[in-house]
């Protein structure tokens, strides 16, 4: 994931760039596409638009500070597991 600046606004966006070449399942990126098209909710990262940039597909969404969904998750779980040992130690 990369962090970008759109230059008419200042706003900062996300990009995800993917290898098209080594995508095992090129149609469920399209699926993925058109779905985050039609959905905007104030709890979800929000798609903006795509590009096809040389062998790349490069999706940008709105950025949101805090870190990966993954890192986030992985803290989450830390922090459950943790408090869960304090309880019964």
């Amino acid at each position: 994931m990369t962090q970008a600046t759109v230059r008419e606004t200042g706003d900062t966006v996300a990009i995800k760039k993917m290898e098209i070449a080594v995508q095992p399942k090129k149609e469920l990126i399209i699926t993925e596409i058109e779905v985050m098209r039609g959905l905007k909710h104030p709890n979800i990262v929000n798609y903006i638009e795509s590009y096809h940039v040389a062998s790349e597909l490069w999706v940008i969404m709105e950025y949101l500070d805090g870190g990966s969904l993954t890192e986030v998750y992985s803290m989450n779980m830390i922090h459950r597991v943790s408090k869960y040992v304090l309880l019964f130690a």
